[in-house]
């Protein structure tokens, strides 16, 4: 008799036992666990470069704008030289040629100057002379008259004086003319020339100015993987950065109730040390399979449970560690806090009540 009753009382507590068991997963499954952690910024550069100078060490505090890093791209630096030698060369040879034009357009302008001037100096000697030759006979009534019926010699090389200025003159304005012409056709291509390479060398200018790598936001280095000197090809990681504080939460939501947790749901995040330390969350992300729930966020640590990874995007203005553990409750829009079994107590309503579902997402 007494090993029956032995027998229903050891009964008696496993059936307590797997009670308590039960209870805890199904308290798990309504409240479940996570642990803050800053997000890790990968750098990389999109142009194979040569590492140039290294501004940060790993852990150093950066504020936004911050040179990280300064590098060099030959392939660029090469391409620049070359252009700015080709740039010169046009230049040289379009002043040269421009230069030799100029020189055409003085020599003939001296010529054609000297011409114009003994000319004019012919004409002036000739009209003083045929002058004083009418002086002398203007009180001849003969030779007047036999004046206005022929033109004296003096007279016609007079008027060839005159021809010949008026030429040399129309010659002058000619020549100088082609030339002049000649000087623009040799300027215009040389000058649109000069501006391709000009606008090419400043966008080859813009790029090189953008190659070194500077701080996106206020944070703290983590790791730099590159080195004074080192050639490092496109892609490559060259350092990590961290905000100060966490800005995203992983959690694992039990098995039991994968399917209440959705892309875009609010999720109230706690401190499980410092309850008042709490922020509204956004689920991210959601795994894509089952997996086991690591030993700090079980209920109970010794018993094996399963879940859905998730991750949750807070602000960067908490007050949480990283990788401290926090303690995560579904929000409803409508209805606020989820009900699980009537597991979350009058204290879980009132914590919603401050919580502020508009909190900016970094």
């Amino acid at each position: 008799m007494k090993r029956y009753n032995f027998i229903y009382i050891v009964g008696f507590l496993m059936l307590c036992l797997l009670g308590y068991m039960a209870l805890t997963i199904q308290s798990e499954s309504a409240f479940f666990y996570g642990f803050a952690e800053n997000k890790q910024t990968e750098i990389s550069h999109n142009r194979s470069v040569l590492i140039s100078k290294i501004h940060v060490k790993n852990g150093q505090e950066i504020k936004q704008g911050d040179l990280l890093i300064e590098v060099i791209d030959e392939d660029i630096n090469l391409k620049i030289g070359e252009l700015e030698i080709e740039k010169n060369a046009i230049d040289v040879n379009s002043e040269s040629e421009i230069q030799e034009i100029r020189n055409n357009i003085n020599q003939i302008q001296t010529i054609r100057n000297a011409e114009i001037v003994e000319i004019k100096s012919d004409i002036i000697e000739l009209e003083k002379e045929i002058a004083l030759n009418k002086s002398l006979y203007e009180g001849l009534k003969t030779i007047v008259n036999n004046e206005k019926k022929y033109q004296s010699p003096d007279n016609i090389k007079l008027a060839y004086l005159k021809e010949n200025l008026n030429n040399v003159e129309a010659a002058l304005l000619r020549e100088v003319s082609e030339q002049n012409q000649m000087l623009n056709s040799v300027t215009k291509p040389g000058q649109l020339k000069s501006k391709s390479i000009t606008a090419e060398l400043d966008h080859y200018k813009m790029i090189e100015e953008h190659l070194s790598i500077y701080a996106p936001f206020d944070g703290l280095v983590g790791t730099v993987s590159c080195k004074e000197g080192e050639n490092i090809s496109s892609y490559s990681s060259l350092l990590d950065l961290y905000k100060h504080n966490p800005t995203q939460v992983k959690g694992f939501v039990h098995e039991s109730m994968i399917l209440e947790v959705a892309i875009g749901d609010k999720l109230e995040v706690a401190s499980t040390l410092h309850t008042n330390n709490r922020v509204m969350g956004e689920v991210i992300g959601l795994g894509s399979r089952i997996v086991e729930i690591p030993e700090r966020l079980r209920k109970m640590a010794d018993f094996k449970t399963y879940g859905r990874e998730i991750v949750i995007e807070i602000p960067a203005d908490n007050r949480f560690l990283q990788k401290e553990k926090v303690s995560l409750n579904i929000l409803n829009e409508s209805s606020g806090n989820r009900s699980f079994g009537g597991l979350f107590s009058s204290k879980n309503s009132e914590t919603r009540a401050f919580a502020n579902p508009n909190v900016k997402v970094d």
